[in-house]
């Protein structure tokens, strides 16, 4: 095998085509491994599905039009939603993608505060139009 010039990309490591990415496979090789290795929505732990009902029923609230984004805390107007009790998806903290890995490195320290009825500082909790009963029978 010839040997490749400093600056040549190397081949993807599966099909041995071009890749644009600095990891080992092309986009096409690595989104079909992934495909075939992702767990189905009914594989998954249950804390897991808790998380997925509550991420959609969010992005359900935001379609709607009952919750609404705001800027993050750090100015930035392009936000995601983040959530400290899964059990709720109208309790949300909009954060940048920043704001919110830093957020998640600080690890699970915040998990231990007990939960309060009161809405958190930075968080906005949508107005309820039906009981969380009524959610979690039509979501769980």
């Amino acid at each position: 095998m010839p040997r490749r010039k400093r600056n040549e990309a190397r081949p993807c490591s599966i099909c041995r085509g071009p890749r644009e990415t600095v990891h080992a496979y092309c986009w096409e090789c690595r989104n079909e491994y992934r495909r075939q290795t992702r767990l189905t929505y009914l594989e998954l732990p249950e804390a897991d599905k808790a998380k997925s009902r509550c991420r959609a029923y969010t992005n359900v609230l935001v379609a709607r039009g009952h919750l609404l984004k705001d800027d993050c805390v750090c100015g930035d107007p392009d936000v995601e939603a983040h959530h400290e009790d899964y059990t709720n998806p109208r309790l949300v903290r909009w954060l940048c993608r920043s704001c919110r890995m830093q957020e998640h490195s600080r690890g699970d320290r915040m998990r231990n505060v007990t939960r309060s009825t009161t809405v958190p500082e930075g968080f906005y909790l949508a107005p309820k139009f039906a009981s969380m009963a009524d959610i979690l029978n039509k979501w769980g």
